[in-house]
């Protein structure tokens, strides 16, 4: 029977565990070089809500930034969630079989956009 139990997890180094697993993964920042602290979190069953915040380290606070993510637990760890796609992702590039769209229209003095695919 104890092996049906869940393990506690609610807690804020289970969810940093999680946020470094997930940055890890993108593989895009130097995590060496950052301070990275559960500023807040919030559980509900199976999932949670958390608020990191990244400092790289030896410099200001204001220089930081902080993230919210949401979280799910994956048997005795949390994951975290991917972002839903926004209304503001990039559209996929033209291909010969997608319609090029008309070039977007640039402020009054902006360089001139190549559209053409390199």
């Amino acid at each position: 029977m104890a092996g049906c139990r869940k393990a506690d997890i609610n807690n804020n180094e289970a969810v940093r565990a999680a946020v470094l697993r997930h940055v890890e993964a993108r593989g895009d920042l130097g995590l060496a070089d950052l301070d990275i602290q559960v500023v807040s979190a919030s559980f509900n069953g199976d999932s949670s809500e958390a608020e990191v915040r990244f400092l790289p380290k030896g410099q200001p606070p204001e220089s930081g930034m902080t993230m919210r993510y949401q979280l799910v637990r994956d048997g005795d760890v949390w994951k975290v969630q991917p972002k839903p796609a926004s209304g503001h992702a990039m559209p996929p590039p033209a291909t010969q079989t997608t319609p090029t769209a008309p070039a977007p229209e640039m402020p009054p003095g902006h360089p001139p956009v190549n559209s053409a695919p390199r």
